[in-house]
């Protein structure tokens, strides 16, 4: 049996409904960025209303915010939160799955070691994060050219999409190694949400209290948008934190993996 080709059809349907979803939420808020364009200076005014300490907090700097990428990173920023839900849960599934349904004893009377079925189950997840990527960012691309009322640099785009991979991995990888020490938990989507809205809201936290400890607890700081938009360049060191900790989750995950015990049918 071949784990990797079993496991991405096992998780085609999910796949097909995140996609679904991400790439709607991505296009139906587009249409609003010539009136959002047309109408800056309202923006400003409601916006200076409502409190620097308020805006900042939900992610509006306004040094980058009114331009096209402004606008749009706002949006995306939510797109990536829903994404990471994606990732953590689909991290969780994909290991916890055989232990619910009871399969792991016979995915290991397979002639495989644990390290490839290991190996495989995290190549199919990544694959699966990679479709989701490419066509989100390809819907989100059409959809900033086709109502962007002025010109906007394609570089800084990329980079701001790419920051949708690196959270998805990060989570990705955090999710398997949670599954892999807790190889009973059965409500993966409950606890994907919960683990993700945690991380959110310490981003939240950090952006009202400016207080840089918190900075370091949330990924959603490591790959923030708006320091992308005003450098033009990511944070090096929370980018290589956040690199470095998505290896260790998948290593420790594989670790994890090999010496659990496995529970028969």
């Amino acid at each position: 049996m071949n784990v990797l080709i079993q496991e991405i059809k096992q998780y085609r349907k999910g796949l097909l409904a995140w996609i679904v979803g991400l790439t709607l939420g991505a296009f139906m808020f587009m249409p609003f960025l010539p009136a959002f364009a047309d109408n800056v200076s309202s923006m400003k005014e409601f916006l200076a209303g409502m409190g620097l300490s308020l805006t900042e907090a939900i992610g509006i700097d306004f040094e980058v915010f009114f331009g096209p990428l402004g606008y749009f990173n706002y949006i995306y920023s939510f797109i990536i939160l829903a994404a990471g839900i994606q990732a953590l849960a689909l991290g969780l599934r994909i290991i916890a799955l055989e232990t619910r349904f009871k399969t792991a004893d016979f995915l290991l009377t397979k002639p495989k070691s644990r390290s490839s079925i290991y190996l495989q189950k995290v190549a199919a997840g990544l694959i699966s994060l990679l479709v989701t990527q490419a066509i989100v960012n390809l819907v989100c691309l059409i959809s900033l050219k086709a109502f962007a009322v002025e010109s906007f640099s394609l570089q800084n785009f990329l980079l701001l999409v790419s920051t949708l991979s690196f959270m998805q991995f990060f989570l990705y990888a955090l999710g398997i190694l949670v599954a892999a020490l807790a190889p009973k938990l059965k409500q993966t989507i409950g606890v994907a949400i919960g683990i993700t809205m945690l991380f959110y809201v310490l981003y939240v936290v950090a952006n009202l209290t400016k207080e840089e400890l918190y900075n370091w607890f949330t990924p959603f700081k490591y790959f923030e948008g708006n320091y992308i938009l005003i450098h033009q360049a990511y944070d090096a060191s929370f980018l290589a934190l956040g690199v470095a900790l998505t290896v260790v989750f998948l290593v420790a995950g594989l670790v994890v993996y090999r010496r659990r015990d496995v529970h028969s049918v």
